[in-house]
């Protein structure tokens, strides 16, 4: 009795009237407009809602990684201070960050700061915008606050407009490893 049931039932799925919904002479050959008009305004509508966030993500993380390596940078120039005792100056320029070690081992690196994102400096000092390691690796600086020497400030031209830190903690030049920014 199964095997009967079974039969009919793919001979109605084989047969052109099952397909075409029981009309005769009737083609199904794909979906009606109706269905593609409703699919193509759900795609637009998720498209609109996502693409913003999309940005700003992308944005967020340029900017996270801009602050990971200035913060990487000014580390390393402090390490360099100290194992080539000589004294090591960064200098915060608008497109790049430049540290020169003096002495025997003179040195010059550059750290380019990446499109769309400025960068500025409340680094106090003999010259504004420059922080210097002795050394000794401590911060020649005048810092203003023994928990503050100077703040390497990032932040983005577009989307939300965030903004990351890298702040030498004190006259060891300790760097946070926060990149948050303090409130204002």
């Amino acid at each position: 009795m199964q095997a009967l049931y079974f039969q009919s039932l793919s001979a109605k799925l084989r047969s052109r009237a099952w397909r075409n919904h029981g009309i005769p002479g009737a083609i199904d050959a794909g979906f009606t407009l109706l269905e593609v008009i409703a699919v193509m305004v759900i795609v637009g509508i998720l498209a609109a809602v996502t693409a913003p966030t999309g940005i700003d993500a992308a944005q967020r993380a340029q900017l996270n990684e801009a602050a990971a390596r200035v913060q990487g940078f000014v580390k390393e120039t402090h390490r360099l201070a100290l194992s080539t005792s000589s004294t090591c100056t960064i200098t915060v320029e608008p497109t790049q960050l430049v540290a020169e070690c003096a002495g025997a081992n003179a040195l010059t690196r550059f750290e380019p700061i990446p499109p769309r994102i400025t960068v500025d400096s409340d680094v106090v000092g003999p010259t504004a915008d420059r922080l210097e390691f002795t050394f000794r690796g401590l911060v020649a600086n005048n810092c203003p606050a023994a928990t503050n020497c100077g703040t390497i400030t990032l932040q983005s031209t577009v989307g939300s407009q965030e903004r990351r830190c890298v702040t030498v903690e004190s006259l060891l030049g300790a760097v946070a490893a926060d990149l948050r920014c303090p409130t204002t």
